[in-house]
């Protein structure tokens, strides 16, 4: 979960930021269309007034009732049922705004007091009534507010008072009166369901009485032969479950007895104590075999201590040693042979007695178990016969019995609402005026405030509205705020529109005629943006959205800027269609970049011809050449970036003028080969629209936009873009005499 938050923290903060910077940038639109943002806001300021001053005064008069409930209804609580008053304010209300109310207190009122419903039908004076009538309940409490607005103080004061005594009467008998319809309705069922009580006991029992096998109380009837047929089907179950046991034992046994086996594990199941018999009498542990075993035993103990005895005294070959020692032999083998005869001769006894005994005994046991399988199997269908006649009295008796216990539980509930109902006729629901209509000369509406409100409201409102159409409409950047916001890139500076001071040449830039005028300080100012914009920018290429613009006049003052600054400066007429550069320097009879394009010799052995050198140190031109029939495709040859890398390695800078972004499509190439771009703007005559597609063809391929140009702006014109400030420096203006003179001077300085 966290991740998720993180991954999407960064761009969250952008849109806000971005909604920021819109609402800030739509505040300064705001601001420079203040005029019609303050003739929207006083048009409806007075437009307020006017509705203030023609409007109808209305007077309202208010009156609250308190609704009680009292007694019969506290029954009703304890049992949980019915609702608390609370609740039920909301049907007070409607009735007080009831058709049978309004009618009434109409039919009550004096005809001077009908002056708001004059001139209208008079089936639509109900709707007239509600629309002048305000009935409410505060809120966790049980008064009803009651208010009338009317034309006349004294009207509202009588119609509240008529209305309130209306709604009164109303509540106050309304309980009463359906207490007793309701009374009169519980009685009458009461005796219907009296009465089918007594027809469903008097069948009950007789059909009870028709049975000698239904018993029990009226919540359970019992039918003795259904008991009896459970018991006898489970004994019938385990006499089968007997039968099969015996059979399966005969022929288990059966089957021994052919195979010669052995029947002792029978006769466990058939007789346990034959079974102990015979196991003793194979194992030896009979009663008189264990006498012989343990007299033997004895007798082979002491032989065995006398034999010991007497070695001491005799030899190994005296008649007694042998005697005794042949005894000792002989009980051993005895003692050691004695169980396998044992057996034996109990295998033989079970063969021959054992076999046909247990046989006997399982035969016997098999026909016994079958014959009380069969008495139990008939005796069972006799009375499954006779419990089939009885069931359908045992479920006409039940179903009986679960109407009584129904009709005897609504006959109960009906008793305890006729009681309640009873108790509480005296009592019930009562309303009571807690505050009583007062006459109020102050007219409610119209407000001033609430009107003023509205004004203020809608006019601020409408002027932002327009002030947003208008922006819309005129799709021009406001300021250099908003040049910065919408395009994405710095400003690096704002060229005022300057005068020509030449046709062409040197002299007709400022930075070189004029080196200390304020127009030579922008293009030193966008010199100075670019050396420290903290990226590389060693080679550019400068383009502007359309035509016009003045793109080739800023490439040749910013070269002259860089040469001034001591920079070796190479700068390169890359608009092969429309040359302005060329044209600047009057070059157009010299080769250029399109013949060194065409060429396949060496870049190093062309471009040296090329290259013009004006009057100014450390700045090289190169003229575009002649106008070739495709230079789109001389530009995305290799010939380009082989001569972008081979200036890099004499020059300090190197600009290059590219054709207008929207124009043709020359200016992505050459951004592909240097290492930036800039942007010349217009804001008096570029559109928002355009010049943001210029960005984005740009930099669709990769190359970075440094930064924007704003050029030719007006000195002082009292917008955002007005040149009036910060450019003074303390430089002082000369006149045209000084300002060449000056140049001249400047220029002979850096040649030296």
């Amino acid at each position: 979960m966290s991740s998720g938050n993180t991954a999407h923290g960064p761009a969250a903060t952008v849109e806000n930021l971005d909604v920021v910077a819109w609402m800030v940038r739509f505040l300064k639109t705001a601001r420079a269309r203040k005029n019609t943002l303050l003739l929207c806001f006083f048009a409806f300021l007075c437009l307020g007034g006017v509705r203030y001053a023609t409007s109808t005064r209305l007077f309202e008069s208010h009156a609250e009732v308190l609704v009680l409930e009292q007694g019969g209804s506290v029954l009703e609580k304890d049992r949980g049922q019915g609702s608390t008053l609370t609740d039920q304010m909301p049907n007070f209300e409607r009735v007080f705004t009831s058709d049978r109310v309004l009618k009434q207190t109409l039919r009550e009122l004096p005809p001077e007091f009908r002056r708001d419903f004059l001139g209208k039908p008079a089936d639509t004076w109900l709707d007239v009534f509600r629309e002048r009538l305000s009935v409410s309940t505060a809120r966790r409490t049980n008064v009803i507010q009651v208010g009338f607005r009317s034309k006349d103080p004294e009207t509202a004061h009588f119609v509240v008072s008529s209305l309130v005594s209306s709604s009164l009467e109303f509540l106050n008998t309304m309980h009463s009166d359906s207490a007793l319809e309701m009374l009169k309705m519980l009685q009458k069922e009461r005796k219907q369901i009296e009465q089918e009580l007594q027809r469903k006991h008097e069948r009950q029992i007789r059909l009870t009485r028709e049975s000698q096998v239904l018993f029990g109380s009226e919540e359970k009837v019992v039918n003795v032969l259904n008991e009896g047929i459970i018991r006898l089907n489970q004994d019938r179950i385990e006499a089968r479950k007997e039968t099969i046991d015996a059979r399966s034992l005969l022929l288990a046994l059966q089957s021994a007895v052919r195979n010669r086996e052995d029947v002792q594990a029978f006769a466990l199941k058939l007789n346990e104590s034959l079974a102990t018999e015979l196991f003793k009498k194979s194992s030896g542990l009979a009663h008189n075999d264990s006498l012989t075993v343990s007299r033997l035993e004895q007798m082979l103990v002491d032989d065995r201590a006398t034999l010991q005895n007497k070695l001491g005294r005799l030899g190994e070959k005296h008649p007694e040693i042998v005697a005794m020692k042949d005894r000792i032999r002989n009980t051993q083998a005895y003692l050691a042979t004695r169980q396998a005869v044992v057996s034996e001769s109990a295998d033989q006894q079970n063969r021959d007695v054992l076999g046909p005994r247990l046989l006997e005994i399982a035969r016997h046991r098999a026909a016994m178990a079958q014959s009380r399988e069969q008495e139990l199997d008939a005796e069972f269908e006799a009375k499954r016969e006779l419990a089939l006649s009885t069931n359908a009295q045992v479920a006409e008796v039940q179903k009986l019995n679960l109407d009584i216990k129904q009709l005897q539980d609504y006959h109960k509930l009906l008793l305890d609402r006729m009681r309640a109902l009873d108790l509480g006729r005296e009592a019930g629901v009562r309303a009571k005026v807690i505050t009583d209509p007062r006459i109020n000369r102050e007219p409610v509406a119209p407000k001033l405030s609430l009107i003023l409100l509205l004004s203020v409201a809608a006019g601020l409102g409408t002027g932002l509205v327009a002030v947003y159409v208008m922006d819309l409409i005129d799709d021009h950047f406001r300021s250099p705020d908003d040049i910065r916001q919408q395009v994405g890139a710095p400003i690096l500076t704002m060229v005022r529109k300057l005068p020509q001071l030449a046709p062409h040449g040197l002299e007709s830039l400022y930075p070189f005629a004029r080196p200390t005028s304020v127009e030579s300080e922008s293009f030193r100012s966008l010199r100075t943006a670019i050396d420290f914009s903290g990226t590389e920018t060693r080679s550019l290429t400068i383009s502007s959205t359309e035509p016009g613009d003045g793109k080739t006049t800023v490439v040749a003052s910013l070269a002259v800027a860089f040469a001034q600054a001591g920079k070796r400066t190479l700068a390169i007429d890359g608009d092969m269609r429309r040359p302005g550069l060329t044209k600047l320097f009057n070059l157009g009879q010299r080769a250029g970049l399109s013949n060194l394009l065409k060429s396949d010799r060496p870049i190093e052995e062309l471009v040296e011809p090329l290259i013009y050198r004006p009057d100014l140190p450390n700045l090289d031109i190169i003229s575009s050449g002649p106008r070739p029939s495709n230079p789109a495709e001389l530009l995305s040859s290799d010939r380009l970036p082989e001569l972008i890398a081979w200036a890099e390695g004499r020059y300090d800078q190197i600009l290059v003028d590219a054709p207008p972004s929207l124009a043709v499509s020359d200016v992505q190439i050459i951004g592909r080969v240097v290492d930036g771009s800039l942007l010349t703007i217009r804001p008096n005559r570029n559109r928002r629209k355009m010049v943001l597609r210029a960005v984005e063809s740009l930099t669709a391929l990769g190359c970075p936009l440094i930064g924007i140009v704003v050029n030719q702006l007006s000195v002082n014109n009292g917008d955002e873009y007005s040149y009036g400030y910060g450019y003074g420096y303390g430089y002082e203006y000369h006149d045209d005499a000084r300002d060449e003179s000056g140049a001249a001077e400047e220029s002979q300085r850096l040649a030296a």
